[in-house]
Formats: C-alpha cells, sequence, structure tokens
C-alpha cells in the first residue's frame, strides 16, 4: 500500500518517492524551507531527480507527510495578477501608438 505522499508524487510529478532521498537533503541544508505548516510540520522545496518537489514533512525530519504543487495558490494568483497585468498595459500600449497614428493622419 501506497502512503499518501507516495501517491501525490506520483499524481502530480510522475515520480516514485523514495523517502530518504527526500530527507537526506533537506538534514543536509541544500533544501529550501518555504513555509511553516500546520501541526508542526515543515514545507520544503527538494532538488530530486532532476526536478523541485516541494515537500511537507514533520518537525524531526524522519518523516515525508505529503508532496505539494509546484506552487502555492497565493503564489498562483501573484503569478496571474502579474500575467493579467502585463496584457493590460500591452494592450494600452498598443491602444496608445494606434492612437498616435491616427492623430498623425489627420494632420
Amino acid at each position: 500500500m501506497d502512503s499518501h505522499a507516495h501517491a501525490r508524487a506520483r499524481d502530480r510529478f510522475g515520480i516514485a518517492l523514495r523517502p530518504w532521498s527526500v530527507l537526506r537533503p533537506i538534514r543536509r541544508g541544500e533544501a529550501k524551507l518555504v513555509a511553516y505548516g500546520e501541526q508542526e510540520r515543515l514545507i520544503y522545496d527538494v532538488p530530486y531527480e532532476g526536478t523541485t518537489v516541494r515537500v511537507v514533512v514533520n518537525k524531526e525530519l524522519d518523516w515525508v507527510v505529503s508532496v505539494l504543487p509546484p506552487k502555492f495558490a497565493r503564489e498562483m494568483d501573484a503569478d496571474r495578477r502579474k500575467k493579467s497585468g502585463k496584457t493590460r498595459r500591452e494592450f494600452f500600449r498598443h491602444k496608445e501608438n494606434d492612437d498616435d497614428c491616427n492623430t498623425s493622419e489627420l494632420g
């Protein structure tokens, strides 16, 4: 039977999770602490098999609780806002350029 972490790693990244291969870089300080989770859980971005995997581990760093999507919802929202702002700026820049062209044709 697969653990929750194994199932999430397979679903989200298509990888077979080996817990010690994830915990080792955390213990060595090679992973980036991203956030403190609930119930004394820690969330790390860990280099794993050529990609970065976001994992939830217990405080003692001896158990992988879950594997999260690559970005938190708030990070995805920030990316969307950035992208929509860029799209709006591009729209208005093109609009300004069109207006400049139209006024030069009149004069």
